[in-house]
């Protein structure tokens, strides 16, 4: 098991490193993090359903996508691992500059035809959208996107509202969402 989290460990930072994000940016990061593992019990591949036990006991079944060409490469008692990283950055954009444009790319990476089945899925969101109001009882936060109405969310990272308490009304914020979630199927020992 060890072996499986390490190789999940490694695929998500090999993605966060290939990542262009300045981290070093003044404002504020939450990261999040998860591995779990789960054994799998049945692959059809006529229907591309794996049927996996989780680490608690209970069964799911996962419809495995086209782009899972590995499949076949599944068998009963093989491990599953799956990694995730989630991480948020916000910044001050100077004042007077130009809002950055909203864009996102989603990017997969996996393994060659015919080897063991593994992979990741990054994705990457930059947008900026202006502050509009804090409540530090409630920790909930308004702001406007680029596009569509204003809207509110509770922040709970202690970093994060740190960042927010320091923001006036009518201040750009550039916000950089980042997914990494990453699989790896060890054989059977």
């Amino acid at each position: 098991m060890l072996k499986v989290a390490a190789r999940i460990g490694g695929a998500v930072l090999a993605c966060l490193v290939a990542m262009p994000i300045a981290w070093a940016q003044e404002g504020a990061v939450v990261e999040q993090t998860a591995i779990g593992t789960a054994l799998v019990h049945d692959v059809d591949l006529s229907t591309r359903q794996v049927l996996l036990e989780t680490e608690d006991g209970r069964f799911i079944t996962v419809v495995a996508p086209p782009e899972a060409r590995n499949l076949p490469q599944v068998e009963v008692g093989d491990t599953v691992a799956v990694g995730y990283y989630g991480g948020i950055i916000a910044s001050l954009v100077p004042p007077g500059s130009e809002p950055i444009p909203t864009q996102g790319d989603t990017s997969l990476v996996r393994t060659e035809e015919g080897e063991r089945p593994a992979g990741a899925t990054v994705t990457t969101l930059d947008t900026s959208v202006v502050f509009k109001a804090y409540d530090a009882d409630t920790g909930q936060v308004s702001f406007e996107p680029q596009e569509g109405p204003e809207r509110s969310l509770v922040v709970s990272d202690p970093e994060m509202r740190a960042f927010v308490e320091t923001l006036e009304p009518g201040d750009v914020v550039q916000v950089t969402l980042v997914e990494v979630i990453a699989l790896v199927v060890e054989p059977a020992p």
